[in-house]
């Protein structure tokens, strides 16, 4: 099921940006509606696709950058009691729009990247390990339409099981 288009915005805001003959400098700070402690770099190569994961305690607020590249990030609803449980909305990002997704706590986020692609994670809260959970990319329950290619996934988010036999440690 797809979430609503109206439900969640690309956020930037126009102060933020800083534009001139010799590039942009962006202020991170007054683009973000929360304290990032956690900042992570990933790099992943065409047809790599990460996800979909989430933490069941210290739960994180996400902002994601593409620093350069474009990927399809894919953020799913996993709150409980939210009438929107289970849905799913998409994005298109890319380097060249300059914009932040800031992923609400209580979301499971992934992404596949159209092109090789650097993206700057912002996170509210540290990771953990022993919080770290995941399901299945192509989960039937919620039927995500990822764009057509070939699929480069880890071990680990080959073996992720399906978000029916994680509903019990849901948010």
């Amino acid at each position: 099921m797809i979430l609503n288009k109206s439900y969640f915005k690309l956020t930037k805001k126009t102060n933020s940006l800083f534009k001139d003959r010799r590039g942009y400098l962006i202020d991170v700070t007054k683009s973000l509606n929360f304290k990032p402690i956690h900042f992570l770099i990933t790099q992943s190569k065409k047809n790599v696709l990460r996800g979909m994961h989430y933490q069941t305690k210290k739960i994180q607020c996400l902002a994601i950058f593409v620093v350069k590249g474009e990927i399809y990030d894919v953020i799913v609803d996993l709150r409980k009691k939210s009438k929107n449980f289970g849905m799913y909305k998409h994005f298109y990002l890319n380097d060249k729009s300059k914009k932040f997704l800031i992923v609400p706590k209580g979301f499971a986020h992934g992404y596949y990247a159209l092109k090789d692609s650097t993206i700057l994670y912002f996170n509210s809260e540290k990771f953990y390990p022993k919080y770290d959970k995941g399901f299945k990319y192509n989960d039937k329950l919620i039927n995500i339409k990822w764009p057509k290619g070939k699929k480069i996934l880890s071990k680990k988010d080959i073996n992720l099981p399906s978000l029916k036999s994680l509903m019990h440690e849901l948010l």
